[in-house]
């Protein structure tokens, strides 16, 4: 009897901790929105990361931390949003990104997403 206390009481402390953690990464979270809307990239990008640490399997947080890191001028993430982009090829902002992408390094991609995103806007 006295295990299941104990396991019972590591399953409720862990549960408060995992709520804990997500309110805090969606605090963050908005404040990188706010940040991003302000266009100041460069501290968005702070508190996206800082969301991302607090909920790591938050793919909407680490959208908005890669478009942070576009914005700068900074493709680490590339890899990352192409996968995405293959697992959601109905994303249009992940497109728009992706367009982004190109159309800085002036390759051929550019124009061919651009007529894409234009068909998916048009529906």
């Amino acid at each position: 009897m006295y295990w299941i206390v104990i396991v019972i009481s590591l399953a409720c402390s862990s549960n408060e901790d995992l709520f804990h953690s997500e309110k805090q990464a969606l605090v963050l979270y908005k404040q990188g929105m706010d940040a991003s809307k302000s266009k100041n990239h460069q501290i968005a990008e702070k508190f996206f990361h800082e969301a991302l640490q607090k909920d790591p399997n938050s793919k909407s947080i680490r959208f908005h931390l890669i478009h942070s890191r576009f914005s700068q001028g900074n493709y680490q993430d590339l890899q990352w949003l192409l996968q995405y982009n293959q697992e959601n090829p109905s994303e249009l902002d992940a497109l728009k990104l992706l367009h982004k992408y190109h159309c800085v390094q002036k390759n051929e991609e550019c124009l061919k997403l651009e007529q894409i995103i234009l068909l998916r806007e048009q529906r």
